[in-house]
């Protein structure tokens, strides 16, 4: 029996093409990462001018998980929390001493798979500069989402950065702004209504 260059060849060849093959599969059922089961995501209106009532609103929305679930927000002590809806409650922020150190708010409900779940805060800034919210949300333990939104905020203008905005505006301004003095705001910016 007489062996051919193109048997020699497509027997050699034969496992490389499979395992090539294989590999290409592998890298294209990996390469797109499945999505998160938990999205959170927040935005300001109006803009949070300083000593003006702005609503912080969150939607959240479990991908795969249907149970109780919780929401939570945390803030710069510049930014005062003027009215809670009756789902909301105030924590205490403990460090790991056991010594409170701030505080956050907290919304507990039910979340139902692909539901988005809406939560508002109506808030108030006290003073001028730049000031961070982060809020989360979570599902049964199992799924958690977080993210961030950043305040510059003036007596006339204020501007709300997304952290990936937030990041771009550090990055091109490294020059620290002097603090700017405290402003008379009204009790009910104060939160004392």
């Amino acid at each position: 029996m007489k062996i051919t260059a193109h048997q020699i060849l497509s027997n050699y060849y034969r496992p490389l093409i499979f395992w090539a093959g294989l590999l290409v599969l592998t890298l294209m059922l990996t390469g797109c990462p499945p999505t998160d089961p938990m999205q959170v995501r927040g935005e300001i209106e109006p803009k949070p001018i300083v000593g003006q009532i702005f609503t912080l609103h969150i939607d959240a929305v479990s991908e795969k998980f249907s149970d109780e679930g919780v929401i939570t927000v945390q803030m710069s002590d510049e930014i005062s929390v003027v009215s809670l809806g009756s789902d909301w409650e105030q924590k205490p922020l403990v460090n790991p001493e056991g010594e409170i150190v701030g505080k956050y708010y907290e919304w507990q409900g039910y979340f139902v798979v692909d539901k988005p779940q809406a939560a508002e805060l109506s808030l108030c800034v006290t003073r001028p500069g730049n000031f961070a919210i982060y809020f989360s949300a979570g599902v049964g333990g199992i799924a958690f989402d977080d993210d961030k939104l950043y305040i510059n905020s003036a007596i006339d203008t204020a501007e709300v950065l997304t952290i990936r905005q937030h990041s771009r505006t550090v990055r091109a301004n490294s020059t620290r702004a002097p603090t700017p003095e405290p402003v008379p705001v009204s009790a009910e910016c104060l939160g004392n209504n």
